[in-house]
C-alpha cells in the first residue's frame, strides 16, 4: 500500500512538472490529478479485496492442515519422520511424551472455553500441545494430563511418544463415553474409571 501511495504521489509531482513546463492552466493539471486519485482510490480498493481474499485463503489452508495433522497423528497414520517433522513446525517436542485427549462440547461450555480449561490456550507457556474440533468434538493431545475438574467431559488416555498416540487416542476415546455414560463432569481416564 505504502508502494501504491508513492507511485501515486510520483504521478501527481510529475504532472505538475509538466503542466509548469507546457506553462498550462492550473486547472488542467488538477482536473488530472483528481482523475488519478479516484483511478488510485478504485484499484486500491479492489487490490485491497484481492489482498484479503487470498490471505483469508492462505489461513484456511493453515487450518486444514493443522486439524488434518492432529487426526493423523492421532489415527496414526503419519510415518514417523514425517510425524517429528511436523510437530517441530508446530513448536512441539518431537521427542516428548504426549496425552492424547477427546471433548464432548455441551450446551453450558463453549469450545473455545473448554480448550483454555483443558490448557491449550496458556499464552505464560510454550505450546503442549494441539487440538481441533472434529466432527462435534475437540480432539488432540498435549504434554501433560488435563485438569480434572473442568466444566466439560474430557477423555484422556496415557502418556505416550508421538509414534505410539493412536494407543493414547482409543483408551480416551472409551474413557469419554464411559464417563458421558456415567453423567460425570471432568477429566478422566480409563484408571479413575476403574476400567
Amino acid at each position: 500500500l505504502r508502494a501504491w501511495r508513492i507511485a501515486v504521489e510520483a504521478a501527481i509531482e510529475y504532472a505538475c512538472e509538466v503542466a509548469r513546463r507546457q506553462d498550462l492552466d492550473e486547472s488542467q493539471p488538477l482536473e488530472f490529478v483528481q482523475h488519478v486519485l479516484r483511478c488510485s482510490d478504485r484499484s486500491l480498493v479492489a487490490t485491497t479485496r484481492a489482498y484479503r481474499r487470498a490471505e483469508l485463503a492462505v489461513e484456511h489452508a493453515a487450518d486444514e492442515r493443522h486439524v488434518q495433522f492432529v487426526r493423523s497423528a492421532l489415527s496414526g497414520t503419519l510415518p514417523s519422520a514425517e510425524l517429528r517433522m511436523k510437530a517441530e513446525v508446530y513448536g512441539l517436542d518431537p521427542g516428548g511424551e504426549y496425552v492424547a485427549l477427546r471433548a464432548r462440547l455441551d450446551q453450558d461450555v463453549s469450545q473455545r472455553q473448554l480448550e483454555q480449561e483443558v490448557g491449550f490456550h496458556d499464552l505464560q507457556q510454550q505450546r503442549r500441545g494441539l487440538c481441533a474440533y472434529v466432527d462435534g468434538e475437540i480432539v488432540g493431545f498435549m504434554a501433560e494430563a488435563p485438569p480434572r475438574d473442568l466444566d466439560g467431559v474430557v477423555g484422556f488416555g496415557p502418556s505416550r511418544p508421538l509414534e505410539r498416540l493412536s494407543e493414547s487416542y482409543r483408551l480416551a476415546a472409551r474413557a469419554l463415553m464411559t464417563a458421558k455414560a456415567c453423567g460425570f463432569q471432568g477429566a478422566y481416564d480409563i484408571v479413575s474409571l476403574g476400567l
